[in-house]
């Protein structure tokens, strides 16, 4: 009597099993998407310096630059630049080659990026000192001299600002923890918008009393004071750059579904810009992205 319990067992066993393997696993897409990035943030770089000629061939119908400006000097060193930015991607997790497990790294981010105008300037300043009075106190024989000092400046901007394509490749120490730090590669790509040049001329005219061998009173003449702008449209340039991105995210909750799925991460992006304006040349430049952004998961 076991005997037949016994194999009617193994035969229902062996059924189950059978049928377990015939029933369809499920199967994943191999690309789906897992997040929504919301990633404004500011781009830190030094500042890009220009020579008169580079504004010559970008502005060559400007009068101001017809003008003759030897003997100004060049103002020179290193400033830090800083310009918003704002891009809105989205998250792409890849599946295996069986498509039966969706895979936690790395992840496709890709979307698209606003750059505000980013400015190459040049500055040329002159000093002109004209004496053209000497007084002489008759009560106690101090001698005051009379200059007339005119400053002179001329600004030169290019800008324009840039819409982009934004893809990077990030892998996450454990994207499913409250913390996770992560890393990858991304370049950025796109055109320009509204590019311009700037070109404007300033002076004043002071006069100063000059008493001894160091003091001095100053005393501007507005009426003498000049300055004229010029403003031209340019070309579209085109833009890339490559950079590397660092970060840390932070998981908002751990029992609310929507609080699991919300993340605020902070990320640098150190690189390399590249600009090139058609009118001259390749502009390049290193600089910094820095962000605090706002991540949705949708898995």
């Amino acid at each position: 009597m076991q005997r037949p319990v016994f194999t009617m067992f193994v035969f229902f066993l062996c059924a189950s099993v059978l049928h377990a393997q015939d029933e369809p696993r499920e199967k994943f897409r191999q690309l789906s998407i897992h997040a929504v990035y919301v990633h404004p943030g500011l781009y830190i770089q030094h500042s890009l310096w220009g020579v008169v000629n580079d504004f010559r061939m970008l502005a060559p119908s400007s009068l101001l630059l017809k003008r003759d400006l030897s003997g100004y000097s060049q103002r020179r060193g290193y400033e830090v630049a800083t310009s918003p930015f704002f891009s809105a991607m989205a998250g792409i997790k890849f599946s295996n080659r069986q498509k039966s497990l969706v895979r936690a790294n790395p992840i496709l981010r890709i979307g698209l990026s606003y750059f505000s105008e980013m400015d190459f300037t040049t500055d040329l300043y002159r000093k002109e000192t004209v004496r053209f009075d000497t007084l002489v106190s008759s009560q106690v024989g101090q001698t005051e001299y009379l200059d007339s000092v005119t400053t002179s400046f001329y600004n030169m901007k290019y800008s324009s600002a840039q819409v982009r394509i934004d893809a990077s490749i990030i892998f996450a120490t454990d994207p499913y923890a409250r913390f996770s730090l992560f890393t990858g590669a991304g370049f950025t790509a796109g055109i320009s918008i509204h590019e311009h040049t700037e070109i404007s001329y300033y002076s004043t005219t002071n006069i100063e009393t000059v008493t001894g061998s160091t003091g001095y009173i100053s005393t501007q003449l507005p009426q003498l004071s000049k300055y004229s702008k010029e403003e031209f449209e340019n070309k579209s340039n085109l833009g890339l750059s490559v950079f590397i991105p660092i970060g840390v995210d932070l998981r908002l909750g751990q029992v609310n579904k929507f609080w699991r799925r919300a993340h605020v991460y902070f990320e640098m992006r150190p690189g390399a810009n590249f600009v090139f304006v058609p009118e001259i040349r390749t502009i390049k430049n290193a600089g910094v992205q820095n962000t605090i952004g706002f991540r949705l998961t949708l898995d």
